[in-house]
């Protein structure tokens, strides 16, 4: 095993900053907040919801996140 160090143990440190953040949250993001916390397009946003790639959920024609529901999927993505 080796010692991150550098600009990728800071990435790390920035996205696990965000996950707490994001358990911290205590209503449903948007599409917009989603997009600007992963620093992507709301239209990618828009595909991964709706390909089922990001976890989501639909009210009416607006999608929506559960905040601690991204937080788990962001945690499984950082570990494998």
């Amino acid at each position: 095993m080796y010692s991150q160090s550098g600009p990728a143990k800071q990435d790390d440190s920035k996205r696990f900053c965000l996950i707490e953040q994001l358990e911290r949250h205590q209503t449903a993001l948007k599409v917009s907040e989603v997009a600007k916390m992963l620093t992507t397009s709301s239209t990618q946003v828009y595909r991964w919801a709706e390909s089922g790639k990001i976890p989501a959920f639909r009210l009416g024609t607006m999608w929506r996140f559960d905040p601690r529901v991204i937080a788990t999927w962001l945690r499984e993505k950082l570990t494998t």
